[in-house]
């Protein structure tokens, strides 16, 4: 599956390619045609194709992945953060807790999405080789 959805993605054009940045860059539909230099009905067009919409999923979770991993390795440190500004007079203890809450309220929920995510794609290709095998008799 994945390989496939790459395989799709270079038949994508440099437009689409470019509306798909900008709406991972969290641009609205009509500034994200605007960069690509298209029109919305365009892509609103291309969003409800099975091709587009493919490379915007694989590149949003490539996205998460990452910020996953970032999320993970920053998570690491916000104990001894908040110990470090507990025991300080110089910080607000309370600006402290706040931002280390954040970090770790925030980990969780993004790991437990993408492994949700992961083992959804994992059924989706047990799937799709079933419905395959079926066909191929």
């Amino acid at each position: 599956m994945p390989w496939e959805r790459l395989k799709m993605a270079q038949k994508l054009t440099a437009q689409q390619h470019k509306a798909i940045e900008g709406l991972l860059m969290g641009m609205k539909v009509p500034a994200a045609a605007q960069y690509a230099g298209t029109s919305e009905r365009t892509l609103y067009r291309w969003r409800s194709t099975p091709i587009f919409y493919a490379e915007l999923d694989r590149r949003t979770t490539e996205m998460l992945d990452d910020t996953t991993r970032h999320m993970t390795a920053v998570m690491g440190g916000a104990p001894d953060i908040l110990q470090g500004f507990m025991n300080s007079k110089d910080v607000p203890p309370a600006v402290a807790l706040a931002a280390t809450r954040i970090v770790l309220d925030a980990t969780p929920k993004l790991i437990e999405i993408n492994l949700i995510k992961r083992r959804l794609d994992e059924l989706e290709e047990l799937y799709h080789a079933a419905q395959n095998s079926r066909y191929a008799r």
